[in-house]
């Protein structure tokens, strides 16, 4: 569920290839005071942590997936809850085949616009190339 402190902000993500100018257009991007590009995210190893959390014995012991669900659905939110931009850019791994599955099932679809449950969400995804002259 969106808080109501995160209500008016909105996610996008940063992905760039190495030497593509993504620090540079960061630096650029953090002058404006209501935006903000993290630095090299953990948000997607937190998710990825929680995640497997599910093949431990303790959690074998007692398999409560939609409590750890819950929590995995609430990182972005949770994480980001005290920044006071409107506009935040994370530079996360988000494109690889298994970090782009896990947050798709976890509440952050990787789409221009997208409305599940109760979250209406305009995401955009960044793209810097390196193009040699």
């Amino acid at each position: 569920m969106i808080s109501e402190q995160n209500k008016n902000k909105k996610l996008f993500f940063l992905v760039a290839m190495p030497r593509s100018g993504n620090t540079m257009f960061a630096s650029i991007m953090n002058q404006n005071k209501d935006l903000v590009v993290t630095a090299n995210s953990i948000t997607l190893e937190i998710m990825k942590d929680l995640f497997l959390l599910k093949q431990t014995d303790v959690f074998q012991n007692y398999q409560d997936h939609k409590s750890l669900d819950n929590v995995l659905d609430s990182v972005y939110d949770t994480f980001y809850k005290d920044w006071k931009q409107k506009i935040i850019i994370d530079r996360g791994p988000v494109m690889t085949t298994g970090n782009f599955e896990l947050m798709q099932k976890h509440g952050v679809p990787l789409l221009i616009h997208a409305e599940t449950n109760d979250k209406n969400i305009d995401i955009l995804i960044i793209l810097c190339i390196f193009t040699p002259l």
